[in-house]
């Protein structure tokens, strides 16, 4: 099972509103915010909140953020320790016919997304915000190209020295994607900005050189700095999607749109992922 363990940080507010009462604003991914007393809560499964002394009993899976409020809803939002707790193998090789895409477990936490003078730069990277991720597998290597040649053509090749694949067309990674997801019973979908940025603050050694990655979301501005996000995967619709690279500088990494990519010398190369809860789910 999932742990995401979502500690809220409640303390007694002052006069007014003090009160031993835990609140809570949660944010559901259509939009809607509840706030209310906290009555219930599984941050695997729920959210219970006691709202003008109606329960309102809400499905994690429908829940975009939740955070914490110090006393009362009109006092100080308060920010949300996020630790995924859950034990999973530190490897998983998935196969592809004759081919073997190393995984390596990437531990689930939280993290401050978004430039304030260090870490991504450039092109709305702002406001810094607190994300919480669940563990999740992502490729140790970017694809090959004799492996993407298999899954186009079928054609099986080994080369001694076995290059990254790497392409202009964000499209043609999207294509490539749906043809592993045929081929294997783990759901692998791009890599989300979120995670990227996660493991280049975290674990940058699993990228290389000037690699330049197309990210699931679609490009926009950052939300609210105010919101707890959980597994962020940007906006639904968008004509663009969000290209992460990083920079001159080891520890400065840019957030880029895709059209910038034609005047780019350098292509894209891919990084899955896929929830690391699917090999429980899955045996």
């Amino acid at each position: 099972m999932k742990h995401l363990i979502l500690t809220l940080l409640v303390f007694f507010a002052c006069f007014p509103c003090f009160s031993q009462e835990k609140f809570a604003k949660v944010t559901l991914k259509n939009g809607t915010t509840i706030t209310g007393i906290v009555v219930d809560f599984n941050p695997t499964s729920h959210i219970t909140l006691d709202v003008a002394g109606f329960e309102t009993k809400l499905d994690m899976t429908d829940v975009a953020s939740v955070n914490g409020i110090v006393g009362c809803p009109t006092s100080e939002e308060k920010p949300i320790i996020i630790e995924d707790t859950s034990r999973y193998p530190e490897k998983f090789d998935l196969r592809i016919g004759p081919y073997v895409i190393g995984m390596i477990l990437v531990k689930g936490g939280s993290f401050s997304m978004g430039y304030d003078g260090r870490g991504s730069m450039k092109f709305n990277s702002e406001p810094v915000h607190t994300v919480g991720l669940h563990s999740f597998y992502v490729n140790a290597k970017p694809l090959s190209n004799d492996l993407v040649r298999y899954i186009k053509k079928g054609k099986e090749k080994h080369s001694e020295y076995a290059e990254a694949f790497t392409t202009k067309s964000p499209e043609d990674i999207i294509w490539v994607v749906d043809q592993l997801n045929s081929k294997t019973n783990v759901k692998v979908n791009l890599i989300t900005e979120a995670q990227w940025e996660y493991i280049a603050t975290k674990q940058q050694a699993i990228f290389t050189g000037f690699e330049k990655n197309v990210c699931l979301d679609y490009y926009a501005p950052y939300r609210s700095s105010t919101q707890i996000e959980v597994d962020p995967n940007g906006p639904q619709k968008g004509s663009l999607r969000v290209i992460r690279t990083f920079d001159s500088e080891p520890n400065l990494f840019e957030r880029l749109p895709s059209s910038t990519i034609s005047q780019s010398l350098v292509g894209l190369s891919i990084r899955l992922s896929f929830p690391a809860a699917q090999l429980i789910e899955n045996q």
